[in-house]
């Protein structure tokens, strides 16, 4: 925080508003990327159950769990 504060502190009235907003913002777009991230893991799991379901419906077998 101390680099950035030093970024927007040179000639900027708002600095602390500017550094609140930029924090924030990267916080919620940190959260969104692992969300994301959560979300493509999980997909690819039920790809692979749905895959081994089609291959053998008598006997599904869930792998990678």
């Amino acid at each position: 925080m101390n680099k950035l504060q030093l970024i927007f502190a040179v000639g900027d009235p708002n600095a602390e508003s500017t550094i609140v907003s930029f924090y924030l913002w990267t916080r919620a777009f940190s959260r969104v990327l692992l969300l994301k991230n959560l979300l493509s893991k999980a997909g690819m799991m039920l790809q692979k159950y749905l895959i081994n379901i089609k291959v053998s419906p008598t006997k599904p077998q869930i792998e990678g769990w």
